[in-house]
């Protein structure tokens, strides 16, 4: 569920959009953004999600 999907990140928001106060797993795609970081630790932190996964992309510099 992004962001978008619910007006605030808490959870009554997921309890009215899930029927549960929390999620089974939170993704972060990318991660280069800091604020997008700090939402996702913010909703763990809060138990809004039993799990977290972080996906980054590693580019090589020559």
């Amino acid at each position: 569920m992004a962001k978008r999907d619910i007006p605030a990140l808490t959870k009554l928001e997921l309890k009215s959009k899930l029927g549960n106060e929390c999620a089974d797993l939170l993704i972060l795609f990318g991660g280069t953004i800091p604020y997008c970081c700090d939402v996702s630790a913010e909703a763990f932190k809060k138990g809004l999600a039993q799990r977290r996964i972080l996906l980054f992309s590693y580019k090589r510099h020559k």
